[in-house]
């Protein structure tokens, strides 16, 4: 039996149109892969476009491969014309699938199970990745990604319909990025002068938000900026509170780093003595804290993130949390412009 897998890629590979990429053969465990290289399908940019209206059964239906694809007028690979590849497929084989429909307990439940699948596929995006020195090309995150796999015969084709049996599991996962502007938001800016820099914590913040799918660069963003944020926070206060202030300086900025406070003490008992209040007073602020300096630094350690995407995305919002605290002890001209609008945005696409 074949478990036949193609998902649709978040970005494109650039190969010669008439290259001839043999068909990888592979095993891991019970299961015999065989991996076609990178193909263009009919799915276009367009049809992922806000202005699409593709419905996502129809992207679901294009991800085959389109045997007269589009030639890139703009670029040549080794003096040939080339076309950009936007799906990998990949046929799992093996004697026998579990097909069953699974339990309302445990919807995503499938043979093979998502995270095999996965590991396999972004251990082939790694080693192209490794190989071509390509910053773009990332391994991907079945949540947040179009994929479908379809169980067929040894011989390629469709199974017949059998009660209490799936022929196949389908995820349309994608992301729309965009500002929205509104006439609030526009004469809103009058009130804000040209002058006037974002505060650097509030550009790292955003930053990591931007960063996401990737933790990595995010969780490293998000913690610098409340490293940033505590460290003006306590310059602040210091320059009000201690006298002389050489003895600030001389205790943050030392010659061996490693005497300075530590962040930990910084948002704790540094800043419970100049401002009469420390992130340890509130028990989510707190934690959130310890999860995001336990998750960065195991990160610039070791290279691995221990968050799935969901706590990855949940952490952030939290973190927030912090620098909306922690930007209140600043004067007003210092702290991120408090926008005095709302906005309110639908978001529709087509299922069939």
């Amino acid at each position: 039996m074949i478990a036949a897998f193609k998902v649709l890629l978040p970005y494109h590979f650039t190969i010669p149109i008439d290259a001839e990429l043999s068909t990888l053969i592979a095993a891991a465990g019970d299961l015999r892969l065989e991996i076609a290289a990178p193909y263009q399908s009919f799915v276009t940019d367009a049809d992922l476009s806000t202005l699409s209206q593709t419905s996502l059964v129809e992207l679901l239906q294009k991800l085959g491969r389109n045997f007269a694809p589009l030639v890139n007028p703009s670029v040549r690979i080794d003096g040939r014309s080339a076309i950009d590849a936007n799906v990998i497929a990949m046929n799992l084989r093996k004697s026998h699938f579990d097909r069953s429909v699974p339990p309302k307990d445990d919807p995503t439940k499938m043979d093979p199970s998502v995270q095999t699948i996965f590991n396999l596929l972004n251990r082939l995006i790694v080693q192209i990745r490794a190989i071509s020195k390509s910053p773009f090309v990332r391994p991907l995150n079945p949540e947040s990604v179009i994929w479908r796999l379809d169980y067929l015969n040894d011989d390629g084709t469709e199974l017949p319909s059998q009660e209490g049996m799936v022929r196949g599991r389908v995820v349309t996962g994608f992301q729309w990025r965009f500002c929205s502007l509104n006439e609030k938001v526009w004469t809103s800016l009058v009130e804000l002068p040209l002058e006037r820099d974002m505060p650097l914590w509030e550009f790292l913040y955003l930053d990591a938000v931007n960063a996401l799918p990737d933790s990595g660069s995010a969780i490293v963003l998000a913690f610098s900026a409340v490293e940033v944020l505590i460290s003006q926070v306590l310059a602040h206060h210091a320059h009000l509170n201690v006298k002389p202030f050489g003895i600030w300086e001389w205790l943050t900025d030392r010659a061996q780093y490693w005497r300075e406070p530590s962040i930990t003490d910084k948002v704790d008992r540094i800043l419970a003595v100049l401002v009469g209040a420390s992130l340890k007073d509130d028990q989510t602020r707190w934690e959130t804290f310890r999860t995001l300096k336990r998750t960065r630094d195991t990160f610039v350690h070791t290279g691995e993130i221990s968050l799935d995407p969901s706590a990855m995305n949940s952490l952030l919002m939290h973190a927030k949390g912090i620098i909306d605290w922690l930007a209140q002890y600043l004067p007003a001209e210092q702290q991120s412009y408090a926008p005095k609008y709302s906005i309110q945005v639908e978001i529709t696409r087509r299922l069939s």
